[in-house]
């Protein structure tokens, strides 16, 4: 275990209200590091969730198209 998959881990349980149930979501450059987080949490993994490369293309677009001033 990296230390800071053990600093998240001890941060995520120490919240309050108590974490009992995650979700993960990943980059396409952090597959290890989120099957990584999966193994260690203690909790129930609700759903494993990865972006593809597109969504950051689409995402850009989007807010553009959200924070656009005048007509």
């Amino acid at each position: 275990m990296t230390a800071e998959l053990a600093a998240l881990l001890e941060l995520v349980s120490s919240a309050r209200p108590r974490v009992e149930d995650v979700v993960v979501g990943h980059g396409r450059d952090a597959t290890a590091e989120a099957e990584a987080f999966v193994r260690a949490w203690p909790g129930a993994v609700l759903a494993v969730v990865d972006w593809p490369e597109e969504a950051a293309s689409w995402l850009r677009l989007g807010r553009n198209l959200i924070h656009r001033e005048g007509p």
